[in-house]
């Protein structure tokens, strides 16, 4: 068994539509041996026995597929787009479940971890942690242990690294209201939405980005990481939670940026390592694709300075976190780090203005196709037989712009759905018969 060669094709949303020729596409299509798109927009296989994607690249010229031949089609898979998610954990108060604190000791040593599990994309190589010690105030309160907590951390070659290394970022929490930062004095803390005198602390972890895009980055990477803290010092019964576990996401601009690098190598690229290493052009888009005016969230309030966003309706479910949301009339961006609730969001920044029931779009990037086909070839003067087996993925953006839409329907590029209705079609009339339904997402609407 061969490994699987992989093509990766991108669209922008358009797609080529019937009896249209190759060199006529401008940006996706499928065409058949005719090296045309097929007369109809629902083929079957006994009109079109064999398909080929096609992809008009950067510099103007057309990338083709390998043939996808109906009798060889062994799988077929539909994915939503899904942002991929941070590393979040507390020490002490947990502003999601509401609950926990820091035990308080006078004169004590505390000691804890933040303990690395993700150097590659299976968290499999090299682990590393960051071992911080200190020693309590004679007059300590669960304020000031968060404070040399938060500040421990910051501080550390992770709270502070050069781009491109494991990066984290602690905040102060509370179960009491914000209260700003006085430089020099005192740092933000950021409360849990409620009303009333702070009684609890904690403190919030949160992963940063690591930049990957370097020319010779092959994998996706994400800080995750787990926090113990030494129950035989100081901290005794403090509570440790884990908030979000990291997550990578489906159809992320990192995961179709790596997937069109790979794909590359099948297509004569094979210098990466030595200097001068080529720069490649790529359909990849970074900026995502940006939706018209939510409907279904309503809109959204929030305060300068804090980190939460109330919603008018219950949107957890239609904006998971690590989703981005973007205020229509100031266009400023934010990214949801994980939901208090059904209704309110804390985000991984400080709102930059206070909002007052604004209207807000979403951003995301690539719904995924992925087509898995296998030839039979067999060996000359050996009789035996050999499966070389094929992956296809096509990639289509999860979203549109234009009129008010909602996160699960209305905002389909048209071309994303004749996409998805041609390959319902072609493939439910291959002998392979798993052919999943539509998912609830605006590009299959």
């Amino acid at each position: 068994m061969q490994d699987k060669i992989t093509n990766v094709f991108i669209g922008d949303g358009t797609f080529a539509g019937t009896s249209v020729s190759a060199d006529a596409i401008t940006s996706l299509g499928i065409v058949n041996q005719t090296m045309s798109t097929p007369a109809s927009a629902t083929p079957t296989v006994a009109l079109s026995p064999i398909l080929y994607v096609a992809n008009k690249l950067v510099d103007g010229s057309l990338k083709r597929s390998v043939p996808i031949n109906g009798t060889s089609v062994f799988s077929y898979k539909l994915d939503n787009y899904a942002p991929a998610q941070r590393c979040v954990c507390a020490i002490g108060y947990d502003r999601k479940l509401k609950t926990g604190s820091i035990e308080v000791n006078n004169a004590t040593a505390y000691s804890f971890d933040l303990h690395f599990v993700n150097d590659k994309t299976f968290y499999s190589e090299r682990p590393e942690y960051l071992r911080v010690d200190f020693t309590s105030s004679a007059t300590a309160t669960q304020l000031s242990l968060a404070t040399q907590i938060a500040g421990k951390i910051n501080s550390s070659a992770f709270g502070a690294s050069p781009a491109g290394m494991k990066v984290v970022n602690a905040i102060i929490v509370s179960d009491g209201p914000f209260v700003a930062a006085v430089p020099g004095v005192s740092p933000a803390i950021y409360g849990d939405g409620t009303s009333g005198s702070a009684s609890v602390y904690g403190v919030e972890i949160m992963g940063l980005d690591i930049n990957q895009f370097r020319t010779t980055t092959y994998t996706i990477e994400k800080v995750n990481f787990s926090v113990q803290c030494d129950s035989s010092t100081g901290f005794g019964l403090t509570t440790v939670n884990n908030i979000n576990l990291a997550s990578l996401g489906i159809g992320t601009y990192e995961e179709i940026y790596v997937a069109e690098k790979v794909g590359k190598r099948n297509e004569g690229v094979l210098n990466w390592t030595l200097f001068p290493i080529p720069e490649q052009d790529y359909l990849t888009s970074k900026a995502g694709f940006t939706s018209g005016t939510l409907a279904d969230t309503g809109y959204v309030n929030g305060t300068s300075a804090k980190d939460i966003l109330t919603f008018q309706n219950a949107s957890s479910l239609l904006l998971p976190a690590g989703s981005i949301i973007k205020t229509v009339s100031t266009g400023a961006v934010y990214e949801i780090k994980y939901w208090i609730d059904t209704t309110h969001a804390v985000v991984t920044s400080p709102l930059v203005a206070t909002l007052s029931n604004a209207a807000i779009s979403f951003t995301a990037w690539y719904n995924m196709v992925t087509i898995g086909v296998q030839d039979v070839t067999s060996q000359d003067g050996s009789g035996v037989m050999q499966l070389s087996k094929k992956i296809i993925t096509i990639a289509t953006p999860a979203t549109s712009s234009g009129a008010v839409g909602t996160t699960s329907d209305g905002n389909s590029p048209a071309g994303t759905a004749a996409l998805y209705n041609f390959l319902q079609s072609w493939v439910a009339s291959t002998a392979y018969a798993s052919i999943p339904s539509g998912p609830n997402d605006p590009v299959w609407a």
